[in-house]
């Protein structure tokens, strides 16, 4: 690594607090280290810069400069900055994510859209054709499962005890019927997902500036999944929030191997978010199935 990138890195993560005591200091510290001879500089804690080696002189001139400017003139690298009030995004992880969850914390019910996109190793992409709707309540979801435009399956997940009850209508094999599992829905809930990522805030590997989604201008994150757990570095999560609701927006998991294909990864969207009250009250109630259709499970009926 040059020592250019030494410096970019290192600006990219400082986090400074401008005050007129603080930044008097700065200067003396930075003037200090240009009038030094030696190769070695002093460590500046005031900005976690840490220690370092300085052996061109443009570049400890280069760094000076640009410590003056976020001294004087305030430049904030996000999430560190001073934020408006407009402007919440600014603020360091902790406050950040505290105004992203006490938002979640209003949530009842949430759908969204979930698809897959196939990823070749050139690059071209691929849309699955099945896709599915998703619907969370706080104890409850459902999935309305398509392929193109057309519904083949609905399955609906109601809390029994400590299990859920799976109800289900087959459109496309004329069955229904229901399946017990053991446990919660657990981490299937887009809001606790959330929750999750909005948790590793301060592990964020790169911000993504505002963008129009949907209508709706947004902010977001980008952070490789190996900030958490021991997964490849290749895998990468990104989240988008409303600037106005903050709210999640679009959600993405690419990277991930495509199970049999070494050469393909796929990437998994959850997008057209409706929160709350928006949606219907029968939204988790099981429907009966039509006229006609026998109740079995998809196993069980006859082979074609």
């Amino acid at each position: 690594m040059s020592s250019n990138d030494s410096m970019e890195s290192m600006l990219q993560r400082l986090r400074y607090q401008a005050t007129a005591e603080r930044r008097e200091r700065t200067l003396q510290n930075i003037f200090t280290a240009m009038d030094e001879s030696q190769e070695q500089a002093p460590a500046m804690s005031r900005v976690r810069i840490g220690r370092m080696t300085m052996n061109i002189r443009t570049t400890r001139l280069a760094l000076a400069a640009a410590v003056i400017l976020i001294v004087l003139g305030g430049i904030a690298f996000w999430p560190f900055g001073n934020a408006g009030k407009d402007q919440w995004w600014l603020a360091p992880p902790a406050a950040w994510g505290q105004e992203l969850l006490t938002a979640l914390g209003t949530v009842q019910a949430v759908s969204c859209r979930e698809q897959t996109v196939l990823v070749a190793a050139d690059g071209a992409q691929h849309t699955s054709s099945t896709w599915d709707t998703f619907y969370v309540s706080k104890d409850s979801y459902r999935r309305d499962i398509y392929d193109g435009q057309v519904l083949r399956e609905i399955q609906w997940y109601v809390p029994e005890g400590s299990d859920m009850i799976q109800h289900y209508i087959r459109y496309d094999l004329n069955c229904y019927g229901a399946t017990r599992h053991k446990g919660s829905f657990g981490v299937t809930d887009p809001v606790e997902r959330m929750r999750f990522f909005i948790g590793l805030l301060d592990k964020a590997d790169k911000v993504l500036g505002e963008e129009t989604i949907d209508g709706r201008t947004c902010v977001g994150f980008e952070i490789h999944a190996s900030q958490y757990g021991s997964n490849p570095d290749t895998w990468i999560d990104r989240i988008w929030f409303d600037e106005q609701t903050k709210l999640p927006v679009r959600m993405e998991r690419s990277g991930r191997p495509v199970t049999g294909d070494a050469a393909r990864t796929f990437t998994t969207i959850m997008d057209q978010f409706t929160y709350g009250a928006q949606l219907p009250a029968d939204t988790f109630t099981p429907q009966a199935p039509p006229n006609g259709f026998v109740n079995a499970h998809p196993d069980d009926l006859p082979r074609k």
